[in-house]
């Protein structure tokens, strides 16, 4: 589906199937800084986080994949922004 992003009631992005949302706060450890809201009929996946550390910690192959699919999102991200010019 597509999500809308918002931070202070404005938006910073727009996501559609197959990206990551909380991944930021994922990667450093902290609380999400942004909204979100779906704009259109949506699937999620939620991962509860102490259960996703204990899974990552015990399989490190798994975690060295998870960190590799978010880095991809990550990228994908930045370089389809639009120039701010």
């Amino acid at each position: 589906g597509s999500i809308l992003v918002t931070r202070d009631n404005k938006e910073i992005a727009r996501t559609s199937d197959g990206t990551f949302i909380g991944e930021m706060s994922f990667i450093n450890n902290s609380y999400a800084s942004a909204t979100t809201t779906t704009l259109t009929p949506t699937k999620l996946v939620v991962w509860d986080r102490p259960a996703l550390n204990k899974l990552l910690s015990r399989n490190p192959t798994l975690s060295i994949l998870l960190k590799h699919s978010i880095s991809v999102d990550l990228t994908k991200k930045i370089t389809e922004q639009p120039d701010p010019r």
